[in-house]
């Protein structure tokens, strides 16, 4: 969590404690009705910032890493047969900008398990501990629609106009990590 979402979480706080007031102000409750509300409110604040904290640095299950980014470390866990887990793809990673420049902001990812995203996944990340820097790139596979225009998805799928169409399905590549691109003559 940055500090942007730390203040947004605050500022959003502080409109329900001024409503909370404004509304106890004009109410003909009971003193201790009212009191009760305001730190109950106000306890729920506290509560929910300490488990806001908690959750820092747990994987995003729910984005995707960024189009292009520096790999920091990666992890695969496998699907397991005996309990039904699906297995993941865990990503720590830089976002690179246009000129090459890792964010210096690690942020950590969870991806769905797949047998050829593990594949690249373990051996970018044998490369990285081989010593060499290593840059993944995000890509959506296209390919031709049979009923005419492009259409994002898996070209082996079956195309009816009964059928709704798959997700389209994100591949990363992976490579070294290519040098920094200076604006400018040398200084």
């Amino acid at each position: 969590m940055n500090t942007t979402t730390i203040f947004a979480a605050l500022a959003s706080y502080i409109v329900i404690a001024i409503l909370l007031l404004s509304v106890n102000v004009a109410s003909q409750w009971r003193w201790w009705i009212k009191g009760t509300a305001v730190v109950a409110v106000f306890a729920f604040f506290g509560v929910s910032l300490l488990m806001m904290a908690g959750i820092l640095g747990w994987p995003n299950p729910y984005g995707n890493p960024p189009v292009r980014f520096k790999l920091v470390w990666s992890t695969v866990v496998e699907p397991d047969r005996l309990t039904g887990g699906p297995g993941a793809v865990y990503l720590w990673v830089e976002e690179m900008d246009g000129n090459n420049v890792p964010s210096q902001n690690p942020r950590s990812f969870q991806l769905a398990y797949t047998d050829d995203l593990a594949a690249e996944v373990r051996a970018a990340q044998q490369r990285r501990e081989d010593g060499e820097q290593i840059m993944g790139e995000m890509h959506m596979d296209v390919f031709e629609d049979p009923f005419g225009g492009e259409r994002l998805g898996d070209p082996e799928m079956v195309a009816s106009q009964e059928s709704e169409p798959e997700e389209p399905r994100l591949t990363i590549t992976f490579q070294e990590l290519p040098p920094i691109i200076t604006s400018g003559p040398a200084v």
